[in-house]
């Protein structure tokens, strides 16, 4: 385990590491057109997007959660006691 160095600046918080989870499920913009009245140029064009990823049942916010912050941890090298606070983002 590591020790969190004194920071220089903000003397409370820092940012240490970043871990993020992506569902396994690919969603093409084709899908997105059954809904919707648009193109897949029209899309791509104007946002760059060509597909997304969305949460199956079982990928609930608290697994994604679970193993984004797993992947923070390690990413700052450091033990879950350490943690003062969590921010969560979707």
């Amino acid at each position: 385990m590591s020790k969190i160095k004194p920071a220089k600046g903000a003397p409370y918080a820092r940012i240490l590491g970043v871990g993020g989870y992506r569902p396994d499920r690919v969603v093409p913009n084709d899908v997105i057109l059954e809904t919707i009245e648009s193109s897949d140029e029209w899309i791509r064009s104007r946002s760059g997007i060509e597909s997304r990823h969305w949460a199956g049942p079982e990928e609930t916010v608290t697994a994604m959660s679970v193993e984004a912050g797993g992947k923070a941890l390690a990413d700052a090298g450091i033990a879950p006691e350490q943690i003062g606070a969590v921010v969560v983002s979707t």
